[in-house]
Order: C-alpha cells, then structure tokens, then sequence
C-alpha cells in the first residue's frame, strides 16, 4: 500500500466515522474527537476546541474548497484558510445534524432530527416524507448522499434503505427495504412534499 499508517499522535482518534475528499484532492478525516487532512505525508489536524462539539458526524465538501462540518451540537463551514463560521440559515425544529450534499442546483440538504432538511430561503426546512406501509411519518436515519450524472439524489438510510429523488422531484422512489420489518417503506408510495409544493 505504499506507506505505513501515520502515528497515532498524528491522527485526531482511531474512532473514524467520515471521510471526505475535497475539490483540491485532500482527503479529510472526521473522528470521534475532531477533523484532520492527509497532506501526503501525514496528518494535519485542526484544533477541535474551534467546533461546537469535536465528535464528527458529517463531513462535506464544497466546490470552492470549503468543509462543511457536522457535529451533534452544530454545523460550522471551515473555509480554505481555515476559519470557520456558522452557516446563515436558520434551523426548523433542531440544528442540522449534518450536511448530506450540495447538489448541481447549490441547494444543500441536512440529515436533521425530523428526517430531511433542505436549503429554502435562507432557512432550513423539512420535507416531510410519509409512508402508506407506515401509515404515517418516517424518519430516515441518514448515512449519506450522492448527486448522480443526472442530477438525481440518492438518499441512504441504515434504517429505512436507499432512496432516490429524480430530477425536478416531487415523490421519492424507494429502492430497497427491510424484509424482516413489514412496517418499513416497501414500495414507492412514499412522498416527499417539497417545500412550498
């Protein structure tokens, strides 16, 4: 593998829990007890006594060089330079508990406490997402996202499967499920309600 791991001291904790490859090719590291890059040589760590909370739980780049940072208490953007700032939007319900994806639109979409939260007049927001299988409210437990060639997004969930939302959406499609729970989504009766739709 052509190098040997760096030393501990180097690395914020061996409990990783995201990985994030920047624009600019650095590869970011959230751990249990900060965030740090990999220069090629080894580790850089940030001081974790900046964030809200030095336990990472969402890591995410942006296309000028910027990381977007989740913690459990808060959402800080880490510029190039290595300032942070808290975002500008405003929350619904509960601050993000981290940033999911900026799709091709700029829109950015957050794993929040009620499920989903999407970017809308400078405000976070939740789409609502019901289930006909459920009867009701689901709240995913998000893991990640993807923006595809297309521009859909795929949503995936460690609860409740893997999600796809099309171009232009107003329903989500929902790929998968689990066998062994008849109460989770199985089939595309599931909507998301978009904001202001």
């Amino acid at each position: 593998w052509g190098a040997p791991p760096p030393p501990q001291g180097e690395r914020p904790d061996t409990a990783v829990r995201r990985l994030e490859m920047g624009r600019d090719g650095r590869l970011w590291v959230g751990t249990a007890n900060g965030v740090a890059h990999w220069d090629g040589a080894g580790f850089v760590r940030d001081d974790a006594t900046r964030l809200p909370d030095p336990a990472i739980n969402g890591l995410a780049a942006e296309s000028d060089g910027a990381l977007w940072i989740g913690t459990p208490r808060g959402l800080v953007r880490r510029d190039r330079d290595g300032s942070l700032r808290a975002p500008a939007w405003t929350p619904t319900g509960g601050a993000p508990l981290q940033m999911l994806l900026r799709d091709r639109e700029e829109t950015h979409w957050f794993d929040v406490p009620e499920g989903l939260g999407v970017e809308s007049e400078h405000r976070v927001v939740t789409v609502p997402l019901y289930s006909s299988a459920s009867r009701g409210l689901v709240r995913p437990a998000w893991v990640g996202a993807h923006e595809d060639h297309e521009g859909g997004l795929w949503f995936a969930s460690n609860t409740h499967g893997l999600w796809y939302l099309p171009p232009r959406w107003r329903q989500f499609s929902l790929l998968s499920r689990r066998i062994d729970n008849p109460a989770t989504p199985a089939n595309a009766q599931v909507r998301g309600i978009p904001p202001g739709g």
